[in-house]
């Protein structure tokens, strides 16, 4: 839920909240009222920024793979698939990741893929999440798309072994649902100059730069996401799309 100031003869949207304390202003990231008993939140700040990167790209640093959350980096993200928790609020309350490039193809007991299935079978109906990508995700998808379209109740999921290599992906959504979105881009090509003038296969715009928040709004609306710009390559695709309730609304899919 966020937060409103009546300023110019209307009420405008809080872009950020700052307190006075040790002698300096700073900024709030989380705001509670006490409502029907209970303390609630009702304004968070939490500006993420998610880069999940293919291993050879060629638009940014490889270095800067990962989730920043208020510019700064709280989920690095490792090779293959990494899965971050959110609650109503857009706070982080967990993440995992999952080497299956690493499984060369095995799914026995104690592989990652086996982990990543456990993991993602074992998380609550309604979980929010992010799940992207780092390096390579192709290698062993296939062993996972039947628990990918479980995961979004039921709706066929796009990992599989028709994912170009080293690709980049990323889907946001509810545990049981349809996710808000879902996409992998790049366009495969083999022997091609990667960064540094080695030769490599792979897609050198295998790329997504994305910043979101998530919110509650008050009321029956629900959580909401709001994708405030995305990147695939070099291109921005969308800007300033919200959604939520499970549906997605003037986000672009190419």
């Amino acid at each position: 839920m966020p937060a409103y100031g009546y300023e110019g003869g209307a009420w405008q949207q809080c872009l950020n909240m700052y307190c006075y304390t040790g002698g300096q202003w700073k900024l709030v990231h989380g705001a509670w009222k006490f409502i029907s008993g209970t303390w609630q939140q009702y304004y968070s700040n939490n500006n993420y920024q998610l880069y999940a990167l293919g291993d050879v790209q060629t638009v940014y640093p490889s270095g800067d793979h990962g989730l920043y959350m208020n510019g700064q980096l709280v989920v690095p993200g490792a090779r293959s698939y990494n899965i971050v928790l959110f609650d109503n609020y857009g706070n982080i309350t967990g993440n995992a990741t999952f080497d299956v490039f690493g499984d060369t193809g095995a799914t026995g007991a104690g592989t990652a893929t086996q982990n990543m299935i456990n993991y993602m079978n074992g998380l609550t109906a309604g979980q929010i999440y992010l799940i992207f990508t780092y390096d390579e995700p192709q290698t062993g998808a296939a062993n996972l798309t039947s628990t990918f379209t479980s995961f979004f109740g039921g709706v066929a999921s796009i990992v599989g072994s028709s994912m170009p290599y080293r690709c980049a992906y990323y889907a946001m959504g509810k545990k049981g649902a349809a996710p808000w979105i879902e996409k992998y881009c790049g366009t495969e090509e083999t022997n091609f100059t990667g960064v540094g003038g080695v030769t490599v296969t792979g897609t050198p715009d295998g790329v997504f730069n994305v910043t979101f928040q998530i919110y509650t709004a008050p009321g029956p609306s629900g959580t909401f996401v709001n994708l405030a710009t995305i990147y695939q390559g070099a291109a921005l695709v969308s800007n300033s799309s919200e959604t939520g309730l499970g549906t997605v609304a003037g986000i672009a899919t190419s």
